[in-house]
């Protein structure tokens, strides 16, 4: 019987044993752990427009051509498990737009980088008929001025003739 006692206290140890490791494991594993609260960008990149990045600066400023309507953008986050979202790139209207990029942490925290973007319109391009106008008016001053030369040279002339007979 004793040994039968022996079996039974052993099978008990072993229980307990288990039942430990396997709370221990458990504790390891679904313990909460330490949570970011990095929201910064490491680079935010616009095709086509080069802006000079910095995680601390939040806004930038850019000007598109009338005939662009959407911009593409790259941000990529300093923590590999935060969130980015970009919203306002598309369907971009003449004058002021916004692009927003929110960066939300593994805490929840976030940041919002924005991007003011100016779309030009036709009114904004210059006017090719005023330099026209400036050249044309240029034209007319080297005719006169022309002009008034050949006047100099006939009169040299004439004075000359005139000069020949009288002698």
């Amino acid at each position: 019987m004793k040994n039968k006692d022996n079996n039974m206290v052993g099978i008990v140890i072993g229980i307990i044993l288990l039942i430990v490791a396997v709370a221990l494991l458990l504790w390891y594993f679904l313990r909460p752990k330490d949570v970011s609260n990095n929201n910064d960008l490491a680079s935010l990149v616009i095709a086509n427009y080069p802006i000079t990045f910095a995680s601390d600066n939040t806004t930038y400023s850019i000007d598109i051509d009338e005939d662009v309507d959407s911009i593409e953008v790259t941000a990529v986050p300093d923590d590999k498990d935060a969130k980015v979202v970009i919203t306002g790139n598309t369907n971009m209207k003449t004058g002021s737009n916004e692009i927003r990029i929110t960066v939300t942490a593994v805490d929840g925290s976030s940041k919002v980088y924005t991007v003011h973007v100016n779309r030009k319109s036709n009114n904004d391009i210059t006017n090719n008929n005023d330099l026209d106008i400036d050249n044309n008016d240029n034209n007319v001053n080297d005719n006169n001025d022309n002009t008034n030369d050949n006047k100099d040279n006939t009169n040299n002339i004439d004075n000359k003739i005139n000069s020949i007979i009288n002698e």
